[in-house]
């Protein structure tokens, strides 16, 4: 696969720590100096109001969580969910938010992390989304992996596609020696 090729299917986002389980796409920064929460919500809203009107949008929610140890929900111990996870992602999509991955309410998206073989601060894994029976029943093949030395600050790239054939994260040799290696 060659570099053309991943660059075209990556999207890339940089999330920081909120709360100690919370994070907030970087571009909403600014959102968050006042100390009063219905402020923050207020400026939050309209932040991302004006980046919708501008024709902008995050492919992922602009806020999402990231659960680890006790707080991770349960699943079922079959594929790549036998081996233990790292972390879980999740997030749901505002009213105001767009994306090609909100189709079906209730609008979520998650993914369970595992950390890459080789990668001390890499995790991966593929994006499931609301099917139409409003849970999360379906994988669309999107690889993501999460860049993190300290969990309070994420790089978030998604690679649309790269997930593979049956979720198996097949084209994540190729896109670890991008990120590595040629990513700038």
């Amino acid at each position: 696969m060659n570099n053309q090729f991943i660059v075209a299917s990556m999207w890339r986002a940089e999330y920081v720590a909120h709360t100690h389980s919370c994070y907030h796409n970087a571009v909403l920064n600014h959102c968050f100096y006042s100390s009063d929460k219905s402020e923050r919500n207020k400026s939050a809203k309209e932040a991302i109001k004006k980046l919708a009107e501008a024709g902008q949008y995050s492919l992922l929610p602009y806020r999402l969580t990231i659960l680890q140890g006790d707080t991770m929900a349960d699943v079922s111990r079959k594929g790549r969910a036998r081996l233990p996870m790292d972390a879980q992602m999740k997030a749901t999509f505002t009213a105001i938010e767009d994306s090609p991955y909100k189709t079906y309410a209730p609008y979520q998206v998650q993914t369970g992390l595992w950390q890459v073989l080789g990668y001390k601060s890499y995790y991966a894994g593929s994006i499931g989304v609301t099917g139409c029976s409003g849970k999360i029943d379906r994988d669309n093949s999107d690889l993501v992996v999460v860049h993190t030395t300290d969990w309070r600050r994420l790089e978030v790239y998604v690679f649309r596609g790269l997930a593979g054939t049956q979720k198996q994260l097949d084209y994540l040799p190729e896109v670890m020696d991008y990120l590595t290696t040629k990513a700038v």
